[in-house]
């Protein structure tokens, strides 16, 4: 029926939110405010990016939820540090200063010693 909503999950609910995204970032950008604002659009086709495909770029699961209104899902998926990325940060602490400190005696973790890549 005309006029309804979009029910979530079907490409007419995807235009829908994109549409509504992109009348935020033009209205955001006619108040003169660009600060903090960035616009991607999607390499073969003039629209911004489903929420699903950003969180795949940003090396999130699939089925990783996300919760809020379109635009803080599109803002918290900006923000976010991607899960590969904190994992390597996460093993360069680990490798470079917990274990190093641990096996000095310095400090007492429960930290596993560095994998060796044989």
């Amino acid at each position: 029926m005309a006029g309804d909503p979009a029910r979530p999950g079907t490409p007419d609910a995807a235009e829908s939110q994109a549409a509504e995204l992109q009348r935020a970032v033009l209205n955001h950008r006619r108040q003169g405010d660009t600060a903090g604002t960035a616009a991607i659009t999607h390499p073969d086709h003039p629209r911004y990016p489903t929420l699903a495909e950003l969180r795949r770029m940003g090396g999130f699961p699939d089925d990783f939820v996300l919760t809020g209104n379109y635009q803080r899902q599109w803002e918290r998926i900006g923000r976010a540090v991607p899960p590969v990325m904190m994992e390597r940060i996460a093993e360069t602490v680990r490798d470079e200063l917990l274990v190093p400190l641990r096996d000095a005696g310095r400090i007492w973790c429960a930290v596993s010693s560095p994998v060796s890549a044989s």
